[in-house]
């Protein structure tokens, strides 16, 4: 059910699709979406009727209101004659104002989609519309899509943790890179650091593997390649590595970021240096590619960069230098 704050962007959204339903330009595929958007919601269908209905009045008094799903044209058209959709897209786009632009079947964005962008340390928590809530980390954007057979999120890049809420008939997946994440109901965390994706299971069970859209795993999903994680389970995947290096976490301890604090064991110097920069203005460089591959364990706050930089000098004679803009470069003592 839609949250009544969300109301105003399900109005939006329903003057979008009226508009676009009567453009002359509509196409199965689109005329599809619509149907799913309107069925999905009571919100979403009493807000479609209301602005067809003002449509209808604005534009011809005896054109008889059709509130039933609307299925595509056979010919992909518009089914309303043109001298009516020219008069009442004029009439529409007035009402509305001058900034309200027509958009074709190509140009409309998916009613279903929305993106979420965080800034530097910036920690935001999104409640979705089946009662899951992603707590998405610094500098990460994600987009989700709903539909009636899947719940999708794509983390494109940064960290983000889930509490999924079951539903056995719609399952959740989550899209990083080439790889898919599927749940019906649990807590984990993922990070996508430049493609490398990591992923810690706080609770319940994860199944990870490579697929290119859900509807391809769910028709064969006994006989998809994966791996299947538990509570405690930890998935490392990479471009650079031959297989997936699978480890252990304490299911407690699977996102400290969302406290405030960064915790690593055993990791590289150039995911930690990945990670601190979503939390710094002024970035840091590595000036040899090859410290990188040094392997650190520490754990200190996301407040606490410059003393994380400072204790790399006594540990592993590693300096910093200052760059433009405040830039800092590490490099090597004996470099």
């Amino acid at each position: 059910m839609t949250a009544p704050e969300n109301m105003a962007k399900v109005k939006e959204t329903a003057r979008h699709w009226v508009v676009y339903l009567h453009s002359g330009h509509t196409e199965p595929e689109q005329l599809a979406k619509l149907e799913k958007w309107v069925a999905s919601d009571r919100h979403h269908a009493e807000a479609f009727r209301e602005f067809e209905q003002l449509f209808q009045d604005l534009s011809h008094p005896g054109w008889v209101a059709n509130t039933k799903p609307l299925p595509p044209p056979p010919s992909g058209r518009s089914k309303f004659p043109k001298w009516l959709q020219a008069s009442a897209l004029v009439l529409v786009v007035g009402f509305f104002g001058v900034g309200f632009a027509l958009l074709s079947s190509r140009e409309l964005p998916s009613p279903t989609e929305t993106v979420f962008q965080t800034a530097t340390a910036e920690l935001r928590d999104i409640h979705l519309e089946d009662g899951s809530i992603i707590t998405v980390g610094a500098r990460s954007r994600l987009e989700t899509r709903f539909t009636d057979a899947f719940r999708i999120v794509s983390l494109s890049e940064g960290q983000a943790f889930f509490d999924i809420a079951p539903d056995t008939g719609r399952p959740f997946y989550v899209e990083v890179g080439t790889m898919m994440v599927r749940v019906v109901g649990t807590k984990f965390d993922i990070k996508n650091d430049d493609g490398t994706m990591r992923i810690a299971v706080a609770d319940g069970i994860v199944s990870v593997m490579k697929a290119d859209a859900p509807s391809a795993i769910e028709g064969a999903l006994q006989d998809v390649d994966k791996s299947v994680l538990y509570a405690g389970d930890q998935l490392l995947v990479s471009s650079m590595k031959r297989a997936p290096e699978k480890s252990t976490v304490e299911p407690e301890k699977t996102s400290p970021w969302r406290e405030g604090w960064l915790s690593y064991e055993n990791a590289s110097l150039s995911e930690i240096v990945s990670d601190l920069n979503r939390y710094r203005d002024a970035s840091i460089v590595l000036a040899d590619p090859a410290l990188g591959d040094l392997r650190i364990t520490a754990a200190f706050g996301v407040d606490q960069t410059d003393q994380f930089i400072a204790v790399l000098h006594s540990t592993h004679e590693i300096s910093r230098r200052e760059g433009p803009n405040g830039q800092v470069i590490l490099i090597h003592d004996g470099a």
